[in-house]
């Protein structure tokens, strides 16, 4: 998988339908990079993908605890999970 790949896999799933404006803003560059690496002109600096796994980490302890909130919820409507 190319970088551009990989940005255009994880930008939608971590911020939805603005995801390049709000994956630009969250790694502190500028709109039109996000651009250039999703056209395969540049490849992303030095820090980008640790940047990334640190947003990817962070949402997914943060689904954990929303999952296991829900589940209860559920549990306690007699709904089956």
């Amino acid at each position: 998988m190319s970088s551009a790949e990989l940005i255009l896999a994880i930008g939608p799933v971590l911020f939805g339908a603005q995801w390049k404006r709000d994956l630009a803003r969250a790694l502190g560059v500028n709109d039109r990079t996000v651009n250039r690496w999703t056209a395969e002109k540049i490849e992303p600096r030095p820090g980008v993908w640790t940047d990334l796994l640190r947003i990817m980490r962070e949402r997914h302890t943060q689904l954990g605890s929303l999952i296991e909130a829900v589940e209860k919820h559920a549990r306690a409507s007699g709904e089956r999970c």
